[in-house]
């Protein structure tokens, strides 16, 4: 009898339905009591997980705010020298927008090192910088303080906590040493922030980071403590960080915060203030959570809403539900017969169902544009769709049963071999992007998704393919490189095409500006003088219409680089007005120029393009001002240079002001028709500006002037005033000065007192001569007078005729010198007194250094200068100490060269001609030169390759060679050095530079 008949039988028997509802009911208690033991389980599950989520998003949000110091530090670290001032420091913060990034953050603070003979200086620093009353606190002398200097956001809390010594407070002084001696983040432990109130006062604690001085080794101990310069910090307020942190997302637990050692006085946080009876609850671990340099224990408990979710009712539920399986099985056995044909009936539909979803499935794959392909193990296709069919143009009775190699290219076979071992390797879905072969034999480009396909027990018994036709993509994306290749050349011949220009331009520049300057040192007409002025006029402002393409043109390729060396800004300024104070005087238009009181004078930055900057301002003022005023102002705060250009021109519109820094725009289309310009300059200013770490700004309205203001950032440098060398001379010696200009008559006498001269100041005229009336009369005359041409009532050349006239005044012991002061240019002064004899006369603004040289050469104590010399005549002075030496001029263009030649010669240098680098190399190897100009683009042999030979025979660079060329780009003067030239000056030549050029490198 079968097994199967046998169980038919005890189904049968009139006691078996007690017996199965026996062992039903065993198997009943035995499931509740694993289930009891699950939930129990699930419980204590779900407890760990809720712990380790919630110091899981402690810390990860610790290391968060661990970032943001270090994105701080970095702020400091990119400073060349000290640290970032306070609107840098702001704006790094503003940026983070720390209440949607970094919720839980009070601030971010920075916390400078300090000597008790630093405190001081640094409180009179802050209050001079509007924070009138800080302080750093708390009072008393200390070895070392710690003072915040930076607090953001500046709020009524934080503002609290400024100026506070963190070295003071023995917590704070203790996680500050451990990030000073480690170099790493450190976290305090428990403290009472200075930020808190009499209201809702919560435990805190701080985290630090140090920040050392630039170029300080702080490798060892030792080194990173002498190198501390401060620490960038952040304060929280325990609860405020822990509630942002969690929230109300973990009901499930609760938990005490502790600092370190878990004491009741080092209690952080408490989740549960008001719970008396939570440590009672059945779950409860001890946790600890490393921080930086410090640590924190949490004593996790469990919740009754951790219980009520994981403490389920399906114990209860099992033995409920078994008792009504005890009696379903009962009532199963009894009627399994009857069923049988009923579970028959259920089987067959299924598999119907099974079948017509199998069907469904090879509907879908054969109606599917893509190519669905499956291969077995050995690479043998055994499905191919209509998609294939389509795509690769075999039919399905074509490539059942063959190889897939059949629409592989014989180079594809070891990916498609490649990719199918990685496949079964690691059983995960590949993307690829290859070619097959279609039946015709041409290339497809596809994308094809490569999927494992498995039995029923999970082995892999071979793969499917998906492939799409990507032909028309990888074309557009190969027309894309092409047209981005096709851009990339375009941009390449713009910038051949302004270098070649550049060159074209430059070189018979050179010959028109050169010729001039050597036709101004000759005898002219006053005609003749004249139209060789216009000349040199026009061909500048052509020479500045050709640098201001070139400037934009790198400022656009981002390759204009900026230089950063010493420079005299009385000496920018002086150069500014001797530029323009002429062409103001010829409008009959006031130029003043305004120095903010005991500003500095030597920055560090870059003079040509801050002198660039001002050029384009003042001429914009000068051209579009017909009357009144055109005032430079500058002054000096925060490390920044702000410069003011105001005139009384004609003015904007709100319009014109939007779109007046853009390329080409200018503020109307009739403004280049009656004023001339390229419409460059102003663009080019802005971006200067801002690579220079500023930014520019313009106020004006028609018809009543405009006012631009800008600012660079400029540290100031120490340097000794040469002047002062000489200035001891004057001591003593009595000055009147006579001006209305308030600005001018301050800034003179502060310059004189500090010579240590008695000076007397008069606002007009009038008063002046009373002055001068009553000194003479007390037998104490003045020495000097310091008179303004233009004044009300009585100007300067009356007062001057007046004091020459007076017997009492001029001819006593001590007959004045009288120095005349004109911001209208000395041309027209004279030009309006040619029979007063002045001893001087200078325009403003006065350059100190001009103004006591000027002064002591009326004295007698020393050679004038003479300045009606011409430019070449003042570089022939300069060039005095080389008088004499041999210079090779290495020249090809024939009014170059006479242009070189007669300059060169004109400072008293000996000159031999080259017309090419051939005959240089030549001549060298059979004469001696103290320095070498050479033109670059020249026939036979270019520069560059001159210079590489005459290197090969002075290979010590002892021989100087100068690059002299209309190739002004900055690769050409990368190729220069890189041909092992020393310098490089472009055409046309300013003689300036060449005697800087020829004085600096010949010994």
């Amino acid at each position: 009898m079968s097994l199967l008949s046998r169980l038919y039988l005890i189904f049968q028997h009139e006691r078996t339905p007690l017996l199965v509802l026996l062992i039903s009911a065993l198997l009943t208690t035995g499931a509740w009591y694993i289930a009891d033991n699950i939930a129990r389980q699930r419980t204590a599950e779900r407890f760990a997980f809720e712990i380790e989520e919630a110091k899981g998003r402690i810390l990860r949000r610790m290391a968060n705010y661990e970032q943001v110091l270090r994105g701080a530090a970095a702020l400091f670290e990119a400073q060349l020298e000290g640290y970032p001032d306070r609107q840098a420091f702001q704006r790094y913060v503003q940026g983070l927008n720390t209440n949607e990034h970094f919720p839980g953050i009070q601030g971010i603070g920075f916390a400078l090192m300090l000597q008790p003979g630093e405190v001081a200086p640094l409180e009179q620093k802050l209050q001079a910088e509007g924070f009138s009353q800080f302080k750093v606190s708390p009072p008393g002398q200390r070895p070392q303080y710690s003072a915040i200097i930076y607090l953001e956001p500046m709020d009524s809390r934080n503002l609290r906590a400024f100026g506070y010594d963190m070295y003071s407070e023995s917590t704070r002084h203790a996680a500050m040493d451990l990030a000073r001696d480690t170099g790493q983040t450190a976290v305090s432990g428990r403290v009472i922030l200075k930020q808190e109130t009499e209201q809702d006062i919560q435990a805190g604690f701080l985290m630090y980071l140090p920040v050392y001085r630039k170029n300080m080794p702080i490798q060892t101990l030792e080194q990173r403590r002498a190198a501390l310069l401060g620490f960038v910090y952040s304060p929280f307020r325990a609860r405020d960080l822990m509630t942002g942190i969690l929230g109300l997302d973990m009901p499930e637990v609760a938990f005490h915060l502790y600092d370190d050692d878990g004491s009741k006085s080092s209690l952080l946080y408490d989740s549960e203030p008001d719970d008396e009876g939570k440590l009672n609850y059945p779950l409860f671990q001890s946790v600890t959570i490393e921080l930086p340099n410090h640590q924190w224990t949490a004593l996790f408990h469990s919740t009754p809403y951790l219980l009520q979710q994981t403490a389920s009712h399906q114990p209860i539920m099992i033995a409920a539900g078994g008792a009504v399986l005890d009696i379903l099985l009962f009532l199963s056995v009894f009627m399994i017969n009857r069923n049988r044909e009923a579970m028959r009936r259920l089987a067959e539909e299924r598999g119907l169902q099974q079948a017509q979803s199998e069907a469904s499935l090879a509907a879908i794959v054969a109606g599917s544009d893509d190519a669905i392909i499956s291969k077995d193990l050995q690479g043998t296709v055994t499905s191919w769709n209509q998609g294939a069919e389509n795509l690769f143009g075999f039919r399905a009775d074509e490539m059942l049963g063959q190889s897939i190699f059949k629409i592989i290219p014989p180079d594809k076979y070891d990916e498609e071999r490649r990719v199918f071992i990685d496949l079964i390797k690691h059983s995960n879905v590949q993307h690829i992007e290859t070619l097959h072969q279609r039946k015709d034999g041409s290339l497809v480009e596809i994308s094809a998704t490569l999927s494992p396909i498995k039995d029923a027990t999970g082995n892999i018994i071979g793969a499917s393919k998906i492939a799409r036709d990507i032909s028309s993509r990888k074309k557009f994306e190969r027309s894309l490189a092409i047209a981005k290749e096709n851009a990339d050349a375009a941009n390449r011949a713009k910038s051949d095409f302004l270098a070649n220009m550049s060159h074209e331009i430059r070189t018979p520049m050179n010959g028109v500006l050169g010729l001039s300057q050597l036709l101004a040192s000759t005898e002219l007409s006053k005609q003749q003088r004249d139209y060789l002025n216009n000349i040199q006029i026009s061909a500048r402002n052509l020479l500045a219409i050709l640098n201001d393409i070139l400037d934009y043109s790198k400022i656009e390729a981002g390759k204009l680089m900026l230089e950063n060396m010493p420079f005299d800004l009385d000496k920018l300024l002086f150069g500014l007005s001797g530029l323009f104070a002429a062409d103001a005087a010829r409008k009959n238009i006031e130029f003043k120029i305004i120095k903010q009181a005991g500003m500095p004078s030597h920055y560090s930055g870059d003079p040509l393009r801050l002198n660039q900057i001002l050029n384009n301002l003042l001429s914009n003022a000068l051209k579009f001002t017909e009357k009144g005023s055109i005032t430079l102002e500058t002054r000096y705060y925060d490390e920044q240079l702000h410069f003011y250009v105001k005139d009384t021109g004609i003015g904007m519109g709100d319009e014109q002001r939007r779109h007046l820094f853009e390329a080409f725009h200018q503020a109307d289309t009739s403004t280049s028709r009656k004023y001339g310009g390229t419409g460059l300059g102003l663009s080019i200013c802005k971006r200067l500006v801002e690579i220079m770490q500023g930014e520019i700004s313009v106020q004006s309205q028609i018809g009543k002037g405009s006012e631009f203001h800008f600012y660079i950032h400029a540290e100031t440098i120490q340097q000794n005033d040469k002047s002062l060398d000489k200035s001891w001379q004057l001591k003593g010696l009595r000055i009147l000065i006579a001006d209305d200009d308030s600005h001018a008559l301050l800034s003179l006498q502060e310059r004189l007192n500090s010579w240590g001269m008695h000076v007397v100041t008069c606002t007009d005229g009038q008063s002046a001569w009373l002055e001068m009336q009553n000194a003479a009369g007390r037998g104490t005359p003045f020495d000097l007078t310091l008179l303004d041409w233009q004044m009300p009532q009585m100007d300067g050349i009356s007062l001057a005729r007046k004091i020459r006239n007076a017997e009492n005044i001029s001819h006593c012991s001590h007959n004045p010198l009288i120095m005349m002061v004109t911001a209208f240019g000395r041309e027209a002064l004279l030009h309006n007194s040619p029979d007063l004899h002045l001893d001087a006369v200078l325009e403003k603004p006065v350059n100190p250094s001009y103004l006591l040289d000027s002064i002591l050469n009326i004295l007698g104590t020393r050679a004038a200068d003479n300045s009606e010399e011409g430019e070449l005549e003042r570089a022939r002075l300069r060039c005095t100490p080389i008088q004499g030496k041999h210079i090779l001029l290495v020249e090809d263009n024939e009014i170059n060269q006479l242009v070189a030649q007669s300059i060169l010669q004109g400072l008293g240098l000996e000159v031999t001609l080259a017309e090419n680098g051939k005959i240089a190399v030549d001549k060298i190897k059979s004469n001696h030169y103290d320095l070498i100009l050479m033109d670059l683009q020249m026939p036979v042999m270019d520069g560059f390759e001159a210079s590489r030979k005459i290197r090969q025979i002075y290979n010590d660079k002892q021989l100087p060679i100068i690059a002299m060329t209309a190739a002004a780009m900055e690769k050409d003067r990368m190729q220069s050095s890189a041909a092992g030239m020393n310098d490089h000056i472009a055409k046309p030549v300013d003689i300036d530079r060449l005697c800087d050029a020829l004085l600096q490198w010949i010994n």
